[in-house]
């Protein structure tokens, strides 16, 4: 548990699979995500 007033931290794991197909978990920051999320709704909204 954390100490009270300490920022919370969001931790986000993507599987992520090697040129020799073994899997591995990479630790993203949130704002690489969030601008994974715009980039694959944009590519959406273009087909």
């Amino acid at each position: 548990m954390q100490p009270e007033g300490a920022p919370l931290r969001l931790s986000i794991i993507r599987a992520v699979c090697d040129e020799h197909g073994r899997w591995h978990e990479e630790h993203l920051s949130s704002d690489t995500r969030i601008a994974d999320l715009a980039s694959c709704m944009m590519e959406k909204a273009r087909q």
